[in-house]
């Protein structure tokens, strides 16, 4: 699924916005990664599991009873749900002039699609300086204080130690929402682990486990087949805590948290690796709109960036 295998990897990946988005993205060397529970898909991050659980319950009568009680935790309908994870996605196509996407930002502005190289890493730009919370809420620490016998109250854990994992620019795996034969396959290492288990006779390697990093990759890489045409390639970002690098803004799914992601050298923000821009079909003036862009980039030191122009008849 990980794109950085360079027989797969693309050597462009097109991120579309509209005007606004443009010039900030320009300006600030900046690109936003939102929250993945604000994203259109209402599945998002959760398209697996629930294709596991449609699968589970074509094959449950096909189990032993010990393999039923295991798996029901998890798979049966009955299972508490999975939470939303708090990941941010940056997300772009493998195609530079896809119809569908021009279409999703409508025909009242006009839209670009942003040639992004794959082999420059992206970092999280921190927001704040601080290395502690400078203003931390009621109860901040209390989930992760422990009392001791003594009377003391001691921090078991600091939610103010830093973190940020940025992944590679990856695929999206599209899916039947039934689930596929992988989904069944997967199932089954894991029924076959739990026998084993209850046997307590030989250990199930760790690429058998739900937990293993490739079934973490899966669950944030897999979408609806209603997607496919989109082509997503998406950058997965976690980081804590939250109040060093979210920010909030304006989204069609109301007030969205957001990060930025950018090229940091030496502690300075540094040019993003853009290579080509498109301008989209529903552009007006599109000869104004090249000449506009030029100077946009020529600007903000992108003038090594080739303008485009979608050959798509829409409006």
């Amino acid at each position: 699924m990980n794109i950085s295998d360079e027989a797969k990897k693309p050597e462009l990946v097109w991120h579309y916005t509209d005007t606004n988005a443009l010039i900030s993205i320009i300006e600030n060397h900046r690109l936003w990664a939102s929250s993945a529970a604000f994203m259109n898909d209402t599945n998002e991050m959760q398209t697996r599991h629930r294709a596991l659980c449609r699968t589970y319950a074509q094959i449950r009568s096909s189990l032993k009873t010990t393999q039923q009680e295991e798996l029901d935790k998890v798979y049966h309908h009955d299972a508490p749900a999975i939470g939303s994870q708090p990941q941010f996605l940056l997300s772009a196509s493998e195609s530079a002039d896809a119809l569908t996407l021009w279409r999703s930002y409508g025909s009242t502005d006009s839209v670009f699609s942003i040639g992004l190289d794959t082999s420059v890493e992206l970092k999280v730009i921190p927001q704040l300086k601080e290395t502690s919370h400078p203003d931390p809420p009621t109860g901040y620490f209390e989930e992760f204080e422990d009392v001791h016998e003594d009377g003391y109250t001691y921090l078991m854990y600091n939610p103010d130690i830093e973190h940020d994992d940025v992944s590679q620019w990856s695929k999206v795996k599209y899916v039947p929402r039934s689930g596929d034969v992988a989904h069944e396959e997967h199932l089954r290492n894991l029924a076959a682990r739990a026998l084993v288990k209850n046997t307590n006779s030989i250990r199930i390697p760790p690429s058998a486990s739900s937990g293993s990093n490739n079934s973490r990759a899966l669950a944030n890489l897999e979408k609806d087949q209603s997607f496919a045409d989109e082509r997503e390639v998406r950058i997965i970002a976690i980081i804590n805590p939250e109040w060093k690098f979210v920010k909030y803004r304006s989204g069609p799914q109301g007030l969205t948290p957001y990060i930025e992601l950018g090229t940091i050298h030496e502690q300075s923000i540094g040019k993003l690796p853009i290579r080509q821009i498109m301008i989209g079909p529903n552009s007006v003036n599109t000869e104004n709109q090249k000449v506009s862009l030029r100077s946009l980039l020529d600007s903000n030191g992108y003038s090594e960036v080739q303008i485009l122009v979608s050959e798509i008849p829409y409006r």
